[in-house]
């Protein structure tokens, strides 16, 4: 932490700010050496290109490039030549270009052959949009997870009959766990919020049925994490609709070679697109999943972007995550930039021209070090800080300085933190020193305290703790907040996440980052009907926002004509200082009641009369939200673009969320639907015949035949009769009938006609009494017995101290 504290220091002292990455897995020192294998075709130079950004980053990885085309060893059995099967398990981790399999008889996959030597089991590939690079979809962000050794690619074929081939999909218990265990992991610990097992189940009930199990049984012990299982096809559509919905998926080898290559086509192909290859023993091969392209190889017209963000992926995986961050960062800024790119890109720039821009902007600032070192901080800042000298910067609005020594031997060890306001550290009531624990400790009190369920009238005061929560336990947007509070979170496009999202997810992580500066959010519930859930509809929804001034085109007033606030001198803020303790001084900024924080105003004269200076006006705007059939409770639909416009940002999204009323006859359960029907014994026991109305007005009939014996709580289904699968509505879950027997009053039946009906039914179980048994009544039990019974249970969970007897604790 006081490597962490002084960095911050630094770049307030400077004026730089730094942005913060995720703590490395391991700590790293020293030069560490990687396998590389250039491949084929244009392999060779872009594996070059990567060679020299790394050198320019100075990340400290040497090459130790090897050869990987196969040869048959004893017994005709292909193999990796044993100097690359070495240098692998020696290093642990690969980068690999292009592989170009040779057409010839029992020649095998070079590919195929790395996966099955070094069990790389998870292929993981993660799809992001890449600002600049315009494409049909801005906001894709999501990682396929993919099974890699087995299914369908496990290469066992064989001929039945002439003209009749076999293949073979195998799927084994271990592989299906050890898949879904590490997507619902890579979630966790990669702050993603949801995991979607994409399958077939309902074709391959075995196969498939087997790798589904296995999902559930992992989502059952990683319960922060959301779990949805979803067709094959299904996802398809959903995918080229709104790949918004989704997060992380994990899916069997053929499902994920397919729908990998899909998620890659929404961001702009394979050339974009990183892959790693994590294997068993802590083997990792991080891999380019494009082409040889032979066509242009030897041409310098090759586009290193997806080796180059593999070996990002890499850098990660060996805890460089600030050589990482640097040089995925170029990469972008370079895309961006639109100057130097190559024709695949949108350019006519050479591939050592895209390679050398790259690298101009990789170059490593000597006066910051990596974050994974742990130095003190330079003399010339513990002077500054020792001095109790303030440190003025214009970017700050509340600071607060603390510093605490600690004699350890005879050396001073100085913590300092500094923020850039502390309103959300506020209201979680926590300092702005406090570690991730603290802040979830914190929230978790608080949630529970001002949850809308427990104080009705507290919704605003969850809303805001859980918007405070959002960004504070997400350690990017933490950063971000510190260095430029809540108006660099508006900035940057963070918001718009359901307080009770957070909630119910708690510890997900919340919204993701979005690079484009962007308006909030605008989240509106939509009370709908199951009937109009299950037979889709639309709905018209008047909404109030703010749209650009025509009149002044958002500047407010008439230009040329702002001036400098008088009042806070053009700076927006009005600055108080107070010593606050010994050693310890306070600076707080508040908003310049004049300008607003603008710095510049308008006089009364040039003021625009339509908006009144504020640069937008409020209008009403009709959306027609089209409920499509098998929609479910909670989920959203995107208005993109559709939010308060301001100048300067691109307007938020218009997110509408479902809230589905309960229904009196039927309850949903994901695409099935389970009523209640209620029968009389003679029913249950001679048979019957019953009418279901259904969701869209038609009559079903169900049937007991006589001597099938329907028993209390039995439950019964009806394939194919349950709500509509969203996207593909032909398909129907099941309608489960859960049976509830009546039996009949007290003293139905004359005592005289008892031996008859007794003689009928099966035969009663005889007991043993004895002598030393104790005989007792059976009385009735009316409601004020009962509410003694259970008096004082109300409110029990709020009670925190011990407790006696046998206690059921929710994991």
């Amino acid at each position: 932490m006081a490597g962490k504290a002084w960095r911050s220091a630094v770049s307030l002292v400077v004026g730089a700010l730094l942005k913060e990455t995720p703590h490395p897995k391991r700590f790293t020192r020293g030069i560490q050496t990687v396998t590389l294998i250039p491949g084929d075709g244009i392999g060779p130079e872009i594996s070059t290109a990567v060679m020299k950004i790394f050198e320019a980053a100075k990340a400290p990885i040497q090459w130790e490039e090897r050869n990987v085309t196969a040869i048959q060893g004893p017994g005709g059995k292909w193999m990796i030549p044993p100097d690359a099967k070495e240098s692998m398990d020696r290093n642990k981790t690969g980068l690999k270009g292009p592989l170009k399999t040779p057409i010839a008889a029992g020649h095998p996959s070079m590919n195929l052959l790395l996966r099955k030597t070094f069990d790389l089991y998870a292929n993981v590939r993660p799809c992001v949009s890449i600002e600049g690079y315009k494409t049909p979809y801005t906001d894709v962000n999501l990682v396929t997870i993919r099974e890699n050794t087995e299914g369908e690619y496990s290469g066992i074929e064989h001929v039945i009959v002439d003209g009749v081939v076999q293949s073979i999909k195998l799927i084994t218990e271990q592989a299906s766990q050890r898949i879904a265990e590490y997507a619902f992991e890579y979630a966790r610990n990669n702050q993603r919020t949801s995991v979607t097992a994409v399958h077939k189940a309902n074709i391959m009930r075995m196969s498939d049925g087997l790798f589904l199990r296995k999902c559930r049984e992992a989502a059952e012990k990683h319960k922060d994490v959301k779990f949805t299982e979803m067709y094959l096809d299904t996802v398809c559509l959903n995918m080229v609709q709104d790949p918004t919905q989704f997060d992380v998926l994990v899916m069997p080898n053929l499902y994920g070679d397919i729908l990998s290559d899909l998620c890659a086509g929404l961001i702009g192909g394979l050339g974009v697109t990183p892959s790693g290859n994590i294997g068993a023993n802590g083997v990792a091969i991080f891999e380019s999943v494009h082409g040889t392209a032979p066509d242009i190889a030897g041409k310098d017209m090759a586009n290193p972007t997806a080796l180059l963000l593999s070996a990002v992926m890499m850098l990660r995986h060996m805890g460089l995550h600030d050589h990482a961050k640097k040089i995925e960062t170029a990469c972008f800024d370079t895309i961006r930039d639109k100057k130097v790119l190559t024709k695949d890109l949108g350019g006519n720039s050479k591939c050592s021209e895209f390679t050398a821009a790259i690298c101009q902007r990789s170059v490593v600032d000597p006066h910051f070090p990596p974050t994974s070192g742990s130095a003190p901080p330079p003399r010339d800042l513990q002077k500054v800080l020792h001095s109790g000298a303030v440190i003025k910067t214009s970017r700050l609005s509340a600071r607060v300085y603390t510093r605490a020594a600690a004699n350890v031997g005879q050396q001073e060890h100085l913590v300092v933190t500094m923020v850039h306001e502390t309103g959300y550290y506020d209201l979680l009531g926590v300092s702005p020193s406090a570690s991730a624990d603290e802040i979830k400790k914190a929230y978790r009190k608080l949630a529970l305290k001002y949850h809308p369920d427990k104080n009705p009238s507290e919704g605003e005061k969850f809303k805001l703790i859980s918007q405070a929560y959002e960004v504070l336990s997400d350690p990017k947007k933490r950063n971000l907040y510190d260095q430029g509070g809540e108006q660099a979170i508006k900035e940057g496009g963070v918001g718009g996440s359901s307080p009770m999202d957070i909630f119910d997810m708690f510890f997900g992580g919340g919204g993701r980052m979005q690079r484009e500066r962007r308006g909030k959010n605008v989240v509106h519930q939509l009370s709908v009907t199951l009937e109009e859930i299950y037979n889709g509809t639309t709905r018209k929804l008047g909404l109030q926002k703010n749209v650009i001034c025509e009149k002044c085109d958002g500047y407010g007033g008439k230009k040329g004509t702002l001036e400098k606030c008088s009042n806070c001198k053009g700076r927006g803020v009005q600055v108080k200082v107070q010593q606050i303790g010994p050693g310890m001084i306070q600076q707080i900024q508040s908003m310049c009641p004049d300008c607003h924080g603008e710095g510049e105003k308008f006089s009364s004269k040039d003021r625009c009369k339509n908006c009144n200076g504020h640069k937008v006006e409020r209008k009403k705007k009709i959306l027609e939200v089209h409920i499509d059939k098998g929609m479910k409770d909670g989920q959203k639909i995107t208005f993109h673009g559709e939010g308060d416009q301001e100048p300067g940002l691109e307007p938020g999204d218009v997110i509408i969320v479902l809230d589905q009323k309960d229904h009196p006859h039927f309850k949903r359960q994901d695409d099935n639907l389970i009523m209640t029907l209620n029968i009389k014994l003679v029913e249950a026991l001679c048979g019957f015949k019953k009418t279901i109305q259904t969701l869209d007005n038609r009559t079903l009939v169900i049937t007991s035949q006589p001597g099938e014996v329907i028993k209390h709580g039995d439950l019964k289904c009806v394939q194919n009769e349950g709500m509509p699968i969203y996207k593909d509505p032909c398909e129907k879950g099941q309608l489960f009938v859960q049976f509830q027997v009546e039996f009949p009053e007290k003293d139905w039946l004359p005592e005289h006609l008892m031996y008859q009906l007794e003689r009928l039914l099966p035969p009663r179980e005889d007991v043993m009494i004895t002598d030393d048994m104790e005989e007792v009544e059976l009385d009735e039990v009316d409601e004020r017995t009962q509410q003694k019974a259970h008096r004082g249970e109300a409110y029990e969970e709020d009670y925190e101290g011990p407790r006696s007897g046998v206690q059921c604790q929710t994991q």
